[in-house]
């Protein structure tokens, strides 16, 4: 019995026959189309170690300080509370407190850098080292951005003659910096460690307290140029020289390169 298909006769047909000599079939790896998954960053055990004994050194901290930041908080949004216990330290305490935060604030939001970055971050050198290489980037990016900020005022006190200005602008600075360190900490922990839905409510969550933060520190900076009889011009001058600016140079290529939430 001949079977059906052998009564049709065969059209087997070449490119150039049908397009033109200049025609051929492109490669099967190109002809099929794969969805292949990013691989995105993945913290190892080292690092996750890190990160909780970086939150247990938080805790010890905020359990100890816990009166002088909600006093500092309610403060700074003109709540005036009654009860004034362990509502302030001395000058020593109050310089180990920031060190602390300042440093925690940077381990975390180095390695919220490394995440925002995904694959990118993972695929610097194609190896496991890249995510520390990465996050040290961020870290020294983050240092030089507020060190230069402070070494700016430092030398604007002994060429313009305005220490107490600027000794004041240094202690608000390193005090609101501190403070957003505290509450961005265990937001940043969440974003880390979390899931994709709980990465993305810790992200939008520091972002909020970022913003919260910006507007009493400005607020803040605004009052003391008050107190101190300065113009407004040279405080926008001040904001826009020292704050704006270097931000600007930090966050731009963040926001150009595209990153992402997971």
């Amino acid at each position: 019995m001949i079977e059906p298909h052998h009564l049709i006769p065969s059209l087997r047909v070449t490119p150039a026959e049908m397009f033109g000599p200049q025609s051929d079939l492109a490669p099967e790896a190109l002809a099929t189309t794969e969805v292949v998954a990013s691989p995105g960053v993945e913290f190892g055990v080292v690092a996750q170690l890190m990160i909780v004994a970086v939150a247990v050194v938080y805790i010890i901290f905020i359990m100890r300080y816990a009166g002088f930041v909600g006093h500092f908080l309610f403060s700074s949004v003109g709540i005036k509370l009654s009860s004034q216990k362990h509502s302030h330290i001395n000058p020593s305490e109050r310089i180990n407190l920031e060190i602390v935060m300042l440093t925690i604030g940077t381990i975390t939001l180095s390695a919220v850098g490394v995440r925002l970055l995904g694959d990118k971050a993972a695929s610097l050198l194609n190896s496991a080292e890249s995510i520390w290489l990465t996050g040290a980037i961020i870290a020294g990016a983050l240092v030089a951005l507020v060190g230069g900020s402070l070494l700016a005022l430092l030398l604007s006190a002994l060429v313009c003659d305005t220490k107490a200005l600027c000794q004041g602008l240094v202690q608000i600075k390193l005090m609101h910096l501190a403070i957003f360190c505290a509450l961005a900490t265990p937001l940043s922990i969440v974003y880390i460690l979390g899931g994709n839905h709980f990465a993305e409510v810790g992200l939008w969550s520091i972002a909020l307290v970022a913003f919260i933060s910006l507007i009493l520190y400005v607020k803040e900076s605004f009052l003391f140029f008050m107190t101190q009889k300065v113009s407004i011009l040279q405080w926008i001058f001040y904001l826009c020289a020292l704050e704006i600016f270097p931000t600007s140079l930090l966050v731009a290529p963040l926001l150009r390169g595209g990153v992402g939430i997971g």
